[in-house]
C-alpha cells in the first residue's frame, strides 16, 4: 500500500491536508486541516502539494517547427522575454496545443523558482514529490470527465475565485481573482463575465463543470442556465475513490486533482529535486551506518555527483528486473487462465439465480421511494421494468436526485438504471430494467 500526503496551500500560511493510502487502483483518504510545517515533518509520507499563487505567469506562444527537442525550451523562453525578470531564475512549464503547419503553438507558464524554495523551507524536502499552482489541480476532473473536449471549470478556494479553460490535457486559460466577498451576486458576475470572455476571445467551451459548494447556494445555476442555454455538470466522487463523502470532497478537490496532475505541472526546480535525491541517498546510507556516512563528508561535490549516478542506475536496473518478473508473472497467470475459466462458468449460474432474486428486491426498494409510473413484465425475455417521471421546482432538487440514483447505481449494479433528463424543464425520466 503505498502511503501519500496531498496538501493545498491556504491563506494563513497552513495547509488543507489528506492522507491518501493508495491500494490497486482505489483511494482511501482521511481529512486533516490547518497542518503546520512542523505537523507535517513528522509524516512519512510522499508529499504532494499545491500553493496559492495568482501571479504566475502565463502565456501563449508560436514558436518555428524543430525536429530538436532540446531546443524548444530555448525558443520558448526567448518568446517569454519581455514578461521575464533578467535578475529572476524560473521554472518554465509548457505543453504544445495545436500544430500548424510551419509553426507549433504551446501554453506556457513561468514561475519564480524562489517562490517554490520561500515555500518548501519549511517542509521536508526528501518527501516531496511533486510541486504545482492549486488552480492547475481542477484540471484531471476536466480530462477525465470530457476527454479531449474543451471545457471550462470554476472553482472557489477559500475566497479565491478560479475558472480554468482546458482542452484534453492542456491548460488555454487561467483566471484566478481574490473576492471581497462570496455572495451570490459577485460570484455570478464572476462566472458570467468570464464565460463571456472567454467564449469571445479564445473559445466557446463546449462543456461547463461547478465544483465547490458556494456555487449550490441561491439561484446560481438558474441564472447561469436562462442566460447562456448552456449545460453544465458537478463533480461527485469519482468510483475509484472509497471512504469519502460529498462535503469533503468539494473541499479536497484541489488535494485529490494534484495527484494526477501530469509532471508537464511539476514545478519542483531542478535544483530541489537534486537536493532530494541526495537527502534521500543519505536516508538510506545511514541505515548501513555511520562508518559509511561519514567518508562523505570530506568528498568533494563531483565524488558526491558519481555517488549519485551510480544510486540512479543501480535503481534504474532494479526497475528493470521488477517490469522482467512482471512479465513472467503474467505469463504465469495465461497458463491459468483456461482453468479459471472453465471453473468460473461453473459458478456463473448458480451466482445468476442469485442475483436475479436480489434485483427484484432492489426495484422495491426504488418503487417504495419514487413510485412508478408503469410496470411492464416480459415473459418471454424475463424482464420486469418500470418507469418513473419526475418534476422538480429547482435545480438543486434537481441534482440532489441525480446524486441519489448515482450513489444508488454504485451501490447496486445489478440494475440497468437509465436517465433521460430535461435541465430546462427540470424534469427526468427515470428507467430501471431487470434483465435476464
Amino acid at each position: 500500500m503505498k502511503k501519500i500526503l496531498a496538501l493545498t496551500e491556504k491563506i494563513d500560511g497552513s495547509f488543507l491536508a489528506v492522507f491518501v493510502n493508495k491500494k490497486g487502483d482505489k483511494f482511501r483518504f482521511i481529512k486533516k486541516d490547518n497542518l503546520s510545517g512542523e505537523d507535517i515533518k513528522k509524516i512519512h509520507h510522499n508529499i504532494y502539494v499545491s500553493f496559492i499563487n495568482d501571479d504566475i505567469i502565463n502565456d501563449v506562444v508560436s514558436i518555428p517547427k524543430v525536429k530538436n527537442k532540446k531546443v524548444i525550451p530555448v525558443l520558448i523562453k526567448n518568446k517569454l522575454k519581455e514578461q521575464l525578470n533578467p535578475t529572476i531564475k524560473y521554472t518554465i512549464k509548457f505543453s504544445k496545443i495545436e500544430d500548424k503547419e510551419k509553426e507549433s503553438i504551446y501554453s506556457v507558464f513561468a514561475l519564480d523558482e524562489n517562490f517554490i524554495r520561500n515555500k518548501l523551507k519549511d517542509l521536508p524536502i526528501g518527501k516531496i514529490n511533486f510541486v504545482s499552482i492549486f488552480a492547475f489541480s481542477l484540471l484531471p476532473f476536466s480530462y477525465f470527465i470530457y476527454g479531449e473536449e474543451v471545457v471550462l471549470h470554476f472553482y472557489i478556494y477559500e475566497n479565491y475565485f478560479i475558472a480554468l479553460l482546458s482542452k484534453g490535457k492542456n491548460i488555454k486559460f487561467l483566471r484566478i481573482t481574490k473576492l471581497d466577498n462570496l455572495s451570490e451576486v459577485v460570484i455570478y458576475e464572476n462566472i458570467s463575465l468570464t464565460y463571456l470572455y472567454v467564449s469571445n476571445n479564445i473559445e466557446k467551451p463546449k462543456n461547463i463543470i461547478f465544483s465547490s459548494r458556494h456555487f449550490n447556494e441561491g439561484m446560481i445555476f438558474e441564472n447561469f442556465f436562462n442566460t447562456f442555454k448552456t449545460p453544465f455538470c458537478i463533480i461527485y466522487p469519482p468510483r475509484f475513490i472509497e471512504n469519502i463523502s460529498y462535503e469533503d470532497f468539494n473541499d479536497l478537490t484541489l488535494n485529490i486533482g494534484t495527484l494526477y496532475l501530469s509532471k508537464d505541472y511539476n514545478f519542483l526546480p531542478e535544483n530541489i529535486k537534486k537536493e532530494r535525491n541526495f537527502l534521500n541517498l543519505l536516508r538510506k546510507l545511514s541505515v548501513v551506518g555511520i562508518s559509511i556516512l561519514l567518508p562523505l563528508i570530506y568528498i568533494d561535490f563531483l565524488q558526491i555527483q558519481k555517488i549519485l549516478d551510480l544510486y540512479f542506475n543501480i535503481q534504474e536496473k532494479e526497475r528493470s528486473i521488477k517490469l522482467k518478473l512482471n512479465i513472467v508473472e503474467e505469463k504465469s497467470k495465461n497458463i491459468n487462465f483456461d482453468y479459471i475459466y472453465k471453473l468460473s462458468q461453473i459458478e456463473e449460474k448458480y451466482e445468476k439465480q442469485i442475483e436475479k432474486i436480489n434485483k427484484v428486491f432492489l426495484l422495491e426498494e426504488l418503487i417504495k421511494k419514487y413510485g412508478y409510473d408503469e410496470i411492464n413484465i416480459d415473459m418471454e425475455k424475463s424482464e420486469i421494468s418500470l418507469t418513473k417521471k419526475l418534476k422538480f421546482n429547482k435545480l438543486t432538487e434537481f441534482y440532489n436526485f441525480k446524486q441519489e440514483i448515482e450513489n444508488f447505481k454504485q451501490n447496486n449494479k445489478n440494475l440497468d438504471i437509465q436517465i433521460s433528463e430535461n435541465l430546462e424543464n427540470k424534469e427526468v425520466n427515470l428507467n430501471v430494467k431487470i434483465k435476464k
